[in-house]
């Protein structure tokens, strides 16, 4: 199993425009030629519309896009859980610091810039 995260450091962009950034990337890079199904927490109708069109727009080819909620979704409070491990890992919490940098040596967690 391989994670992927990227971190924008004062993009200055709204959260839509580079989580869009982050997905065509990832998937681009990581995962190009597979069909994906994506999952964001508390995506609106609206920015799933969005979203997709714009990941069409770069040739990622996308099975499907939907908004869950943290509450109602495992695999969101999984990727909630892991998201705050991977933010205290890069900002030098104590206690993460090292398994973090562990895990990305090993693989397991892989920046996409």
């Amino acid at each position: 199993v391989k994670l992927f995260y990227s971190k924008f450091d004062g993009a200055g962009k709204s959260y839509l425009e580079l989580t869009i950034y982050a997905v065509a990337n990832i998937l681009t890079k990581e995962l190009p030629e597979k069909s994906s199904t994506v999952t964001i927490d508390a995506l609106t109708k609206k920015e799933q519309r969005i979203l997709g069109g714009k990941l069409r727009q770069f040739g990622v080819p996308i099975e499907k896009i939907h908004g869950g909620r943290d509450q109602s979704d495992p695999l969101l409070r999984l990727a909630d859980a892991i998201t705050g491990f991977v933010r205290d890992g890069i900002e030098g919490h104590s206690k993460m610091v090292a398994l973090f940098q562990n895990v990305c040596k090993n693989g397991t967690i892989v920046e996409v810039a």
